[in-house]
């Protein structure tokens, strides 16, 4: 039951793998944003959370923000915008950016495509904004590591076998065909 386990697992890992693979290729023509707002109409304010992923230029952009609208006779025309429930949305747009290199944003830190940003718009009482940025080629490689290292296994495990390797350590067996001295394993 366990080798299932693993096996599907890994075999799931490979594929997302190999879809941020294609998406890491498609940042570089085309952008995605796709998430989803969720809205609160209060007492006295309008409140939106966003929650989003943009990807471009072979980075991807983890993006948080929460906007309130109060109750004032300026803000009323963003409550009708923002009607309350939950609504998702997806955009596609060419030319992408770096998403490393928002022009709003005021970059926290950045670091080898790594970044944490952060924004405040003046427009409204209390929004703030919260991204943070990964590179794409670094997702790719953190998904395929564990499904490489569980599907060489069988093969390092035949040619131990064939080349009169212990199994377990790899230790050789030509002396002692029957227990490894060196981990105990039998054979």
């Amino acid at each position: 039951m366990l080798r299932i386990t693993v096996i599907t697992s890994t075999s799931l890992l490979a594929l997302l793998a190999i879809a941020t693979a294609g998406l890491w290729g498609r940042s570089f023509w085309t952008g995605d944003q796709v998430g989803g707002i969720l809205t609160r109409h209060l007492t006295n304010e309008c409140v939106s959370w966003t929650l989003s992923v943009d990807t471009g230029r072979g980075g991807v952009r983890l993006y948080y923000s929460r906007v309130a609208y109060p109750d004032t006779a300026v803000s009323r025309p963003y409550w009708g915008l923002n009607p309350p429930g939950l609504r998702t949305f997806h955009i596609a747009y060419v030319n992408p950016q770096n998403p490393a290199t928002q022009p709003n944003s005021r970059q926290i830190w950045s670091f080898f495509g790594f970044a944490r940003q952060y924004e405040t718009w003046k427009n409204f009482q209390d929004a703030t904004v919260h991204a943070y940025v990964v590179p794409l080629p670094l997702v790719t490689l953190l998904l395929a590591i564990p499904s490489m290292l569980v599907w060489l296994g069988p093969y390092r495990r035949a040619r131990r076998l064939r080349n009169n390797l212990c199994v377990k350590c790899g230790y050789d067996l030509r002396a002692t065909p029957d227990r490894c001295p060196e981990c105990g394993e039998v054979l």
